[in-house]
């Protein structure tokens, strides 16, 4: 499923979409702290990256299940 699919603005899809992170799957295999280590991740744009991930029901490798 691409990354677009998650409810979060365009500018924080573009920054995972640059980094090589297309899909949410892909994105899942992060941990939080690699979320942060993106280019162009601020603390806003991972703010809404992750919240728009548990939104979706989704979770980060180092979030328990």
């Amino acid at each position: 499923v691409p990354v677009e699919w998650l409810d979060m603005p365009r500018r924080a899809a573009h920054i995972l979409r640059r980094n090589g992170v297309g899909t949410v799957g892909r994105l899942m295999e992060f941990s939080k702290r690699q979320l942060a280590e993106l280019s162009g991740a601020g603390d806003t744009a991972v703010k809404e990256i992750v919240e728009a991930m548990h939104q979706a029901g989704c979770q980060f490798k180092d979030e328990g299940k």
